[in-house]
C-alpha cells in the first residue's frame, strides 16, 4: 500500500513541467527528478527521524499522507562560514577563484538547510564532511550542549522537532549546496519511507 501510494505521488506530478525531490529512505539517495525522469541522484549518509516522523511513517494515515506530494512553503540556510556561496548569489565574491579556496570551501564547510513543507513536514539537509566515529560523537555533545542556548541552530532544530515532523538527512556539503536553485516555494517532496520502516521503532 505505500510502493502504491508514493506511485500514485509521482503519477500526480507526470504532467507538471517542475522539477521536484524524491527522498528516498530506502535507497538512501535524493533524487532530483522532472516527469519521472532522475535528473540528479545525491547519496544520503545518514537518516534520521524525530518521533513525530516515526509516526508519519508508520501509522494509519501514512498511506494517505505519502499518495500526496508536500509542498515547499519555505528554506532557511546556515552557513558556518558566510563566505561561502548559497542561495544568495550577490554574497559571493567578485574575484575569480584562481586557487580553488571557494571551491574546496563549497565542498567541505558544514552547512544546514531547513526546509518547510505543508501539513508540518520540516525536512533537514545537514551537509557534513566525512568524520571519524569520535568527531560525530563530538560534535553530538557539542550540538546538545547548544541546543539549550536560545539564538543558536541547535536550539532551532530541537524547537521544531518538539512539534513538527522532521527528517533529517545527512549529506556532502556540496550536494546540499548543489539543490538551493530548485528549492523554490511549492516545490514538490515525495517521501519513500523504507520497506521495514512499518516494523522498526529505531531512527534509521
Amino acid at each position: 500500500m505505500r510502493e502504491n501510494a508514493v506511485m500514485q505521488a509521482r503519477v500526480s506530478l507526470s504532467k507538471d513541467n517542475a522539477v521536484y525531490l524524491v527522498a528516498d529512505l530506502g535507497s538512501m539517495n535524493l533524487r532530483l527528478e522532472l516527469q519521472g525522469v532522475t535528473l540528479a541522484s545525491l547519496p544520503i549518509d545518514e537518516v534520521r527521524l524525530n518521533k513525530h516522523a516515526e509516526r508519519l511513517l508508520t501509522g494509519d494515515d501514512s498511506v494517505r499522507m505519502l499518495a500526496t506530494p508536500f509542498a515547499l512553503s519555505g528554506d532557511r540556510w546556515f552557513e558556518l562560514n558566510r563566505a561561502v556561496a548559497t542561495v544568495d548569489s550577490s554574497s559571493t565574491d567578485s574575484k575569480p577563484d584562481t586557487t580553488g579556496a571557494r571551491m574546496e570551501l563549497i565542498r567541505t564547510q558544514p552547512v544546514t538547510a531547513m526546509l518547510t513543507y505543508d501539513r508540518r513536514l520540516t525536512m533537514v539537509l545537514e551537509g557534513q564532511p566525512p568524520r571519524t566515529r569520535w568527531q560525530k560523537l563530538k560534535d553530538k555533545a557539542k550540538t546538545w550542549l547548544q541546543s539549550w542556548s536560545s539564538g543558536t541552530l541547535a536550539a532551532t532544530l530541537r524547537r521544531q522537532s518538539a512539534d513538527e515532523v522532521m527528517i533529517t538527512l545527512e549529506m556532502a556539503p556540496a550536494d546540499v549546496r548543489s539543490l538551493a536553485p530548485t528549492l523554490v516555494d511549492g516545490a514538490k517532496l515525495i517521501l519513500v519511507p523504507r520497506e521495514d520502516t512499518a516494523d522498526s521503532d529505531h531512527t534509521l
